[in-house]
């Protein structure tokens, strides 16, 4: 029998046998070893052509990453992801002892409700192993209070842009601040202050905004979940949904403020009109009598809106 690596230089023929210790080519890698055997046939015998086989030579320890960053954050739980940079298992522990192969095997993200230290390592499937990782996730508490109004608490709004009051507080001091009108995405983080004008996502009806603070904590603070407040957006012109006329409005205004109707938000909105300083509404939050008087004022032309 004789041996190669390549299947075109051969070693000297040896008599057969069953093992051979052979050396593999430098290098990580797909390996292929070739063999040709001889037979005993009279004449010297017959060389056939190469059998082979093949093997992986892997001798790189795997890399275990842990995502997001051990640290201290705003608040849980924190999902924490290990992520190995090839084929194999990982291993880990949560109570302080040192992970080994008998240890809990990682399957999916670790959830992260209490100070707490993860220690994990990977084996790949050639059998390397690495080294035991340890991070420490800790959970901040919670101690910024916080508030935001619109328009000073006002539950209508004639116009689409706003003003935002806002409070925050933090034993560490406040930072920065954004806004989100649907609480996914937010505007870039602005340095804190106590009011921000605000334009409302389009279309009447209700409308909600959501405003999150970062406290001042050195290493870049913790952002905090977002606080609300939601307000209804609708053109103050006295025309009730559904109507067409200042009369089929302030029938209908009768009716809610006789409490045979109850209104909704973009009633309010609408035709909550009265009372009024110089023909300009100033809601109060209710459709009384005296709203359904201006409507029916309106629909005969004496009082504008």
């Amino acid at each position: 029998m004789q041996f190669s690596n390549d299947g075109a230089v051969y070693t000297a023929e040896e008599p057969y046998a069953a093992t051979k210790v052979w050396t593999l080519t430098p290098g990580d890698g797909p390996k292929t070893v070739y063999v040709r055997f001889r037979d005993a046939s009279i004449g010297g015998g017959t060389l056939y052509d190469p059998v082979t086989a093949s093997v992986v030579v892997d001798t790189v320890t795997p890399i275990t990453t842990a995502s997001p960053v051990p640290g201290e954050y705003a608040s849980g739980p924190v999902a924490v992801t290990l992520t190995a940079n090839e084929a194999g298992t990982i291993y880990y522990t949560t109570d302080g002892t040192t992970p080994t192969q008998a240890s809990a095997v990682y399957t999916g993200p670790i959830s992260v409700t209490a100070n707490t230290t993860i220690q994990y390592f990977s084996v790949d499937q050639a059998g390397n192993v690495e080294g035991v990782k340890s991070g420490t996730w800790t959970l901040h508490t919670a101690d910024m209070v916080m508030s935001v109004k619109i328009n000073n608490g006002a539950t209508t709004t004639a116009s689409n842009v706003v003003t935002l009051t806002l409070a925050a507080t933090d034993p560490q001091g406040v930072s920065t601040m954004q806004f989100s009108s649907d609480g996914v995405n937010y505007s870039t983080e602005e340095p804190y202050a106590t009011t921000k004008q605000w334009t409302l996502s389009p279309g009447e009806g209700p409308k909600t905004i959501y405003v999150r603070f970062r406290d001042a904590t050195l290493g870049g603070g913790h952002l905090y979940f977002p606080v609300t407040a939601s307000i209804t957006y609708g053109a103050k012109d006295g025309l009730l949904p559904g109507t067409t006329s200042y009369l089929q409005s302030a029938l209908r205004a009768l009716q809610i403020a006789k409490g045979q109707v109850t209104p909704g938000p973009l009633d309010l909105a609408h035709a909550d009109v009265a009372p009024s300083v110089n023909g300009v509404p100033q809601p109060d939050g209710q459709i009384d009598l005296l709203d359904v008087y201006v409507l029916l004022r309106r629909a005969v032309g004496l009082f504008p809106l």
